[in-house]
């Protein structure tokens, strides 16, 4: 229980209460803590050009968003209000007759998927290839790993999906500890790659090498389960128009979310050349890496917040978010510091300082990156209620983004850039932190009335 005076710290890592957030707090560990490295050894294995490929490439890859139009997000609740009706045995193996609807669920994710994986891989594929054929800068070697990176991320974009409904079955832990897996082989595999010299090529093997870990584990522990969906579910349209009312919404963040946080890299390298672009992906790579292992404090305790909202208790729901988030900074600020101090010692590592951004244009990025955990804990706080505040402002500042960053990269290049998106962050923070103030009174005044 709480305490009446406020949590101190020791009860604050007491909302780690269960297997399932601290597995998931420690694979945004050593997931962001892997990225990191693996950004190091990237920069200190590829030359400035391969490294401006290697970051357009995964910002490129990115706007599979566009096909997956939050699918994943939306198909996890229907699956979780008809989880309760499914009974497996050891070996997951349906046992109840009357799983008609998890079935019918099932075998429209899984058709999804597989559309999504092969029209992406299409579209992405030859769309990438255009793209660096018209680029400032054509490097003709980057053509081959752009593909084998491409029908590897279909394969990862078809694990990914039955990842995703198993989570909504529930199966929360069990994914973690997969996804956590499928990110130690892609790491690992990662490096073993650059330093063999394998240059550009190390990413898609990467990929393969995750898309592989995953697609293996599901298959031997959940075989029977989709052999079922697939033989016995049938195809239902209200399914698909259940799914769309949600989903719709989903779209539009996610497609923005692209623009906010994806698009950068890709415009640096048509207009700015590969050198560039691997500076600021690098710095951007890295600083979205804190920022996520720091969020995982508010992340992982998201469920709790509804069970709180479901039971009016918005006084202990109030404490929990705000120990979750006091800690989300606290791990920010530790995190920044080392980053800084690592910096000191880049030479020492044989790094080029020009391999990251300037001092200080990083700083800039490091304080957007302030401003965008701020959004994120005050999002994840009002989405548990099942609404979704932030539509609006997140398409307003991805066409902010777009419009201010390319206008300012004409007169300042990349400074433009970088102090565009601190204009825009900094201007979109006040205004959803009102946002988000208001919503919370008004919803709860409501509730409790």
């Amino acid at each position: 229980m709480l305490s009446k005076n406020g949590l101190k710290f020791k009860d604050q890592i007491k909302i780690l209460n269960s297997k399932s957030s601290l597995w998931a707090i420690l694979a945004s560990t050593v997931q962001a803590g892997s990225t990191a490295v693996v950004s190091m050894l990237v920069a200190y294995t590829l030359t400035p050009n391969d490294l401006g490929l290697f970051y357009t490439f995964l910002n490129i890859l990115a706007i599979q968003v566009m096909f997956e139009l939050g699918f994943s997000t939306c198909i996890i609740p229907f699956l979780s209000h008809e989880c309760n009706n499914l009974d497996l045995d050891k070996r997951n193996r349906i046992n109840d007759p009357d799983s008609g609807p998890i079935l019918d669920l099932l075998n429209y994710a899984i058709k999804r998927y597989e559309k999504i994986a092969l029209i992406a891989g299409l579209c992405i594929g030859c769309g990438g290839i255009l793209f660096l054929k018209t680029s400032r800068e054509f490097v003709s070697e980057g053509i081959i790993p752009w593909i084998s990176l491409v029908i590897a991320n279909s394969g990862m974009i078809l694990a990914n999906g039955h990842l995703s409904t198993l989570e909504g079955l529930n199966n929360v832990e069990w994914v973690v500890k997969v996804r956590l897996l499928g990110s130690l082989a892609r790491s690992i595999t990662l490096a073993i790659a650059l330093f063999s010299g394998l240059g550009l090529h190390s990413l898609p093997l990467s990929i393969y090498a995750q898309a592989i870990v995953t697609l293996v584990s599901i298959n031997r522990n959940w075989k029977s389960l989709f052999a079922a969906a697939k033989q016995k579910g049938q195809n239902n349209k209200k399914i698909s128009r259940d799914i769309f009312g949600l989903q719709w919404k989903m779209a539009l963040s996610f497609l923005s979310g692209y623009a906010i946080f994806n698009l950068y890299v890709p415009i640096i390298f048509k207009r700015l050349g590969p050198e560039v672009a691997g500076r600021f992906g690098l710095s951007w790579t890295i600083t979205l890496g804190v920022v996520g292992v720091a969020y995982s404090w508010v992340a992982v305790n998201t469920s709790k917040f509804g069970i709180l909202i479901s039971q009016n208790d918005y006084h202990q729901l109030n404490r929990l978010w705000w120990s979750a988030t006091k800690l989300s900074f606290l791990t920010l600020g530790f995190l920044y510091l080392g980053f800084l101090g690592a910096i000191i010692f880049l030479p020492s590592f044989k790094m080029n300082a020009e391999k990251l951004l300037p001092t200080s244009e990083l700083l800039v990025m490091l304080v957007v990156g302030i401003i965008q955990l701020t959004s994120l804990t005050q999002a994840a706080y009002l989405r548990s209620h099942k609404k979704e505040p932030f539509l609006i402002q997140n398409i307003v500042g991805a066409v902010l983004v777009v419009s201010v960053c390319t206008t300012l990269e004409k007169d300042y290049g990349l400074k433009g850039i970088i102090y565009g998106m601190l204009l825009v962050f900094g201007f979109g923070l006040p205004i959803n932190t009102a946002i988000f103030y208001t919503c919370r009174k008004n919803w709860q005044t409501t509730e409790r009335g």
